[in-house]
């Protein structure tokens, strides 16, 4: 009879304060771990990290950011920082008997040296999200995370091109570098029925997710509305447009738009839900995951070009425009309203290639075998060091 995997999870349930900051509810590193309770099952039990050791250390230094982002200090320059803002320090004791430790964001120390497996899920993100003018650049960051990478059985990258750009720096790294995708929740199936009478209804729905408007484009995108509208406003007769923003949106009186300062997921997904179209020409974003939510309620979406994007759908399953070209923005949106059938078929290839690949089905069995090759690798490894001790 195979025994039960036991995987501790770095989120911090319990904790009231971190309920209590309203950044720490949009931060994607914080509250995305919580989604693993969903892996639960007859073959894997899931629990969170209730050190409140580990919180405190993760608290004040997130704390500390906080307050130099206010002043415009720039902490990031010292290496010291930079590693303790990454990392989260977890008593061995805690573990008792969990097979696995698994973080996303945060490498866990002190647990390796105890034989306990760990998966940490990190970041390479590309030159232009981090303001890096070639690949030089990088060396510090590359080096700080193979020494912190030490602390992890497995590391994982979400996308196949960070995982290619950051070894081909260190090659020596990829034997303990694996694939990833981020685990989203269950998104009700829609029939290609369903879909069709979505996007040939009569009215066109159109709708925008992002907290932080200004970094994720509404600027751009608002003003692309804008121009649409001057120079044909019959056009946006049968549109109603969605706004999830905390930013300000200002169109014509005569432009359908509905605007909501924050809701809960299960209403951001019942608007993608009812849309036809998803716009996002963010700015700047590591990943996004509310593109696989789109993508998963069957909008065709537009957003920007950079890497991420492009992988997430394949680099021909979205409309994909330079999120500082307003022109590119207009042009691409007019397109998607006015062709349905280029609407319809792109939304339709796209929630394909999400249930094949980013559904939770799929993932969810991914990461259950990742957890088990985790263990197996670790046990491995602590067998060859209780073979070939190493004194220092």
């Amino acid at each position: 009879m195979n025994s039960r995997l036991k995987v501790m999870v770095n989120y911090f349930e319990a904790n009231k304060i971190a309920y209590g900051d309203l950044f720490l509810k949009n931060n994607t590193d914080f509250t995305y771990p919580k989604s693993f309770k969903l892996l639960e099952g007859t073959d894997i039990d899931i629990v969170f990290n209730n050190s409140k050791r580990s919180f405190l250390h993760f608290l004040s230094f997130f704390s500390l950011q906080r307050l130099s982002e206010k002043l415009k200090v720039d902490l990031t320059r010292y290496k010291e920082y930079n590693q303790q803002i990454r990392t989260v320090y977890v008593p061995h004791k805690i573990m008792n008997n969990n097979s696995l430790f698994f973080s996303h964001g945060f490498f866990p120390v002190g647990l390796r040296k105890k034989g306990i497996p760990v998966l940490t899920n990190t970041g390479f993100m590309t030159n232009s999200f981090e303001s890096a003018r070639r690949d030089e650049d990088r060396w510090n960051e590359i080096k700080q995370i193979c020494k912190m990478s030490n602390q992890s059985t497995i590391i994982t990258f979400s996308t196949r091109d960070a995982i290619e750009r950051f070894c081909s720096f260190v090659p020596e790294m990829r034997h303990k570098v694996r694939l990833a995708p981020f685990l989203i929740p269950q998104i009700s199936k829609l029939t290609e029925d369903e879909l069709y009478r979505k996007h040939y209804g009569e009215s066109t729905q159109i709708c925008f997710v992002g907290t932080d408007g200004k970094r994720k484009g509404l600027t751009n995108l608002l003003a692309a509305i804008r121009n649409i509208h001057e120079k044909d406003n019959q056009l946006m007769s049968d549109c109603l447009f969605s706004f999830v923003t905390r930013d300000p949106v200002v169109l014509p009186k005569d432009i359908n738009f509905r605007h909501f300062k924050s809701l809960p997921n299960a209403g951001v997904l019942k608007i993608m839900r009812e849309s036809d179209i998803f716009c996002m020409p963010t700015l700047k974003d590591a990943y996004g995951l509310v593109f696989l939510e789109a993508m998963g309620n069957g909008c065709a979406v537009l957003c920007d070009n950079d890497l991420p994007r492009k992988e997430i759908f394949n680099h021909s399953l979205a409309c994909f425009t330079d999120p500082d070209s307003t022109s590119e923005i207009e042009n691409g949106l007019r397109k998607l309203i006015t062709d349905k059938e280029y609407r319809f078929n792109m939304a339709k290839d796209s929630y394909n290639y999400f249930n094949s690949h980013y559904s939770f089905d799929v993932v969810s069995s991914y990461y259950k075998h990742l957890f088990k090759e985790t263990v197996d690798m670790e046990k491995c490894i602590s067998g060859k060091r209780n073979l070939f001790p190493v004194n220092i």
